[in-house]
């Protein structure tokens, strides 16, 4: 079924950001011309009879301009000229139609539009409003005589312009008539007013008042300052994403940056083509740029910090990061009554975050000694906080299925040599060393002096489907430290409703390899009858979205469902591989999937000492706009399925996919056995590490363990 008109495309494509911003974007036009049409007729034009301060102020401009006409067309046409402002703004463009929305609504209700009315208007007249739409636009920051006497050479400078001073002007505008309004109807202001007018309407009237200039406030908003900390072990690319995301936001959306650092690190990734080099040292970071929302745009500003990911789980004398946030949390609360003080904090929105975060700042510039304490203040005042996992961490079932880059770091390929015990280790220089193993130790065959890089115990190690062992070095701590880091900082920062956790996999071009070509085969898995029992269920639900009905390409960088998939993929097939609890792990911070980004690999580059970096489609860092939408609350969410059930059409096309990978591996196994014309081969096994959950008799049965990744399928 295509994904564009098919009921779960249409699901899909209502869930679209977009289009959830058109349709907010409608609910609040509907509500300003709801309430501005009954605050108009029902307290407005009964507070004119009292004869108040709004009629008062009309009398006084209808004597100056010479009729109550001329002083109608002059207010309402310097309120459409501020208006009119929002269409030459870069942020407000989109949302003019709100001002003129609220004015249509006043107007109609206020009976200005009245045919016999609108016959009254004389030329000299209808000058007037000419001369007040040009007044309006002036006062709302567009240069209009500027430009007249030639002392503008436009009207907008270079986008992203902004008018502030025509939504403040209207707001400001709506809530005068909405104070004096009310006033001049129930505290009987005016001369011709009995007194205290109405009191059984003023909950109706104020709430109707309340809730059009709340209404109206938010097409008024500019700026949104978000506060991120992304957390990750060394060399698990923090830095790469943080420029990677400065460098793919438009460049005519950018803004100002806070810091030189942060372009020196866009400019090595978007110029030069190469990755940056290792942070030493805890650095801050800032970055402006105009979100893409159709309707709401707004100036979002970055701030973030960058560090050594040695600093994640302490190293030397060093604390761990959460050790050092409830120290930091110690001191700040060390009373009871500051305890107290604490826990009702977190359910009143006094946000004192602000002070701890530029604390956090002037600390980071002014004592390199307690970085660290620097590090703990901002992580506890940060608005979201980013758990980064690197995908070399997780590769054994890529391995198993022979689906890695050739570019792979850091490989070598053990494989058994013709005499017993002894092994022939092959780098990606092209080098052969040969080791055996003697008292428990790796050492060199013809030398006996030790082999610098241990692996422990082969069996243990992920096998290609040749027979080989793969071993990846690392130069960073085991991935169970950062979990169980990971999991204690969950559960030190959970206790701040307001903070939000994000969870991004780079590195994740090591598995697109295996994901593409896993999702080739559920296409023709997909395509064959027959299936039964929970497969046939999952195999319909996912063709009914149309999963499979696109290239494996387009469904990975394109496919808004697709991505969705891939991001359930690498949690289910290699994050829950190693990492059982995970899937607890995600749930804790609520969260509904992963953010994969990686970089694009030129591999007619990566002969050189650092790899070259490919910019594909205009993006630097792919899955940027996924995670940028993230930051400005837009998350991923999981798309129900229209046939019942408690699976997601997401789910659904994650355990078609196992079901192809298990098919797969089953007849590549039986073909090895074939060709060896025996029963058992030393091929591939399915989650071979024990450390990544084990293999499982539901693994050799054709159907996933949830201990080991994956989900219950039935696979015939």
């Amino acid at each position: 079924m295509n994904n564009e008109i098919g009921s779960g495309g249409l699901r899909e494509w209502i869930q679209q950001p977009g289009v959830v911003d058109v349709g907010v974007a409608a609910a609040y036009l509907v509500g300003i011309a709801a309430t501005a049409t009954f605050f108009t007729g029902d307290v407005l034009a009964a507070a004119w009879s009292n004869e108040g301060l709004l009629f008062a102020a009309f009398a006084l401009l209808s004597e100056v301009l010479g009729g109550p006409l001329r002083a109608q067309v002059s207010v309402f046409g310097v309120a459409l000229g501020v208006s009119l402002v929002w269409a030459f703004d870069t942020y407000k463009r989109y949302q003019t139609f709100a001002p003129l929305t609220l004015l249509g609504a006043a107007a109609y209700a206020a009976g200005a539009l009245r045919p016999a009315l609108i016959g009254d208007v004389t030329i000299g007249t209808a000058s007037l409003g000419v001369v007040a739409v040009v007044a309006g636009a002036q006062a709302g920051g567009l240069p209009l005589v500027q430009r007249l006497v030639g002392r503008a050479k436009r009207l907008r400078g270079v986008p992203p312009v902004s008018f502030r001073r025509a939504p403040t002007l209207l707001f400001a505008g709506v809530v005068a008539t909405v104070v004096v309004g009310l006033a001049d109807l129930h505290l009987g202001l005016g001369t011709g007013s009995p007194g205290l007018t109405a009191v059984n309407d003023v909950p109706v009237h104020g709430a109707t008042g309340l809730v059009l200039a709340l209404l109206f406030y938010k097409f008024t908003q500019y700026d949104s300052d978000v506060k991120i900390v992304q957390l990750g072990p060394a060399r698990s690319g923090k830095t790469s994403m943080i420029g990677g995301l400065a460098g793919d936001v438009d460049r005519e959306a950018r803004e100002g940056d806070g810091d030189g650092s942060l372009d020196e690190i866009r400019s090595r990734l978007e110029d030069e083509r190469r990755f940056p080099n290792l942070t030493d040292e805890v650095t801050y970071h800032e970055f402006r740029y105009m979100s893409n929302r159709p309707v709401f745009r707004k100036r979002h500003t970055i701030s973030t910090l960058d560090y050594p990911g040695e600093k994640l789980t302490g190293q030397g004398s060093e604390e761990p990061l959460s050790d050092r946030i409830i120290n930091y949390r110690q001191r700040q609360e060390p009373s009871l009554f500051g305890r107290l003080t604490a826990a009702v904090k977190r359910f009143v929105p006094l946000d004192e975050r602000e002070d701890s975060w530029d604390e956090g700042v002037r600390d980071l510039e002014e004592d390199a000694a307690h970085e660290m304490m620097a590090l703990a203040k901002l992580v506890d005042a940060a608005d979201i906080v980013v758990f980064t996992i690197p995908l070399d961490d997780f590769l054994s079932r890529a391995i198993e299925r022979g689906n890695t880059p050739g570019y792979l770091d850091s490989v070598k390929l053990i494989e058994p040599a013709e005499a017993d015990g002894e092994f022939v280790v092959r780098t990606p220089d092209g080098s052969a060393d040969r080791v055996h193993r003697e008292a428990g130790e790796l050492r060199y065959a013809d030398t006996g002096e030790p082999y610098p890089d241990p692996w422990g115990e082969l069996e243990y190690l992920p096998r290609t489907p040749d027979g080989n062992y793969y071993y990846v070095a690392r130069d960073r701590s085991g991935r169970d430290e950062y979990k169980e880091e990971y999991k204690e900082l969950i559960r030190i920062l959970n206790d701040d409703r307001r903070k939000s956790f994000v969870w991004t996999t780079t590195m994740s071009d090591l598995i697109n390899e295996d994901f593409l070509s896993v999702y080739e085969d559920a296409s023709r898995l997909a395509d064959r009858s027959g299936h039964g029992g929970a497969l046939a269920e999952h195999v319909e639900r996912a063709s009914e979205a149309g999963l499979f009905d696109t290239t494996p390409t387009e469904f990975l960088r394109h496919d808004r469902q697709g991505r969705k998939v891939h991001a359930r993929w690498i949690q289910k097939e290699y994050i829950e591989n190693a990492f059982p609890e995970f899937d607890q792990m995600l749930s804790d911070t609520f969260e509904a999937f992963v953010y994969p980004v990686w970089f694009e690999i030129d591999e007619n580059r990566t002969a050189t000492e650092t790899p070259g970096i490919e910019i594909k489609n205009d993006t630097i860092l792919q899955g940027s706009d996924l995670v940028l939408d993230r930051f400005e609350n837009r998350r991923l969410l999981e798309q129900a399925s229209l046939t019942g059930g408690d699976d997601s059409v997401i789910e659904s096309g994650y355990r078609v996919m196992y079901a192809a990978a298990q098919e797969a591996m089953e007849d590549a196994r039986d073909d090895a056995a074939d060709r060896s014309g025996s029963a058992r081969v030393d091929g591939p096994q399915v989650a071979s590490d024990p450390e990544a959950g084990g293999p499982t008799d539901s693994d050799r049965d054709g159907g996933p363990d949830r201990e080991s990744g994956g989900a219950a399928v039935d696979v015939e």
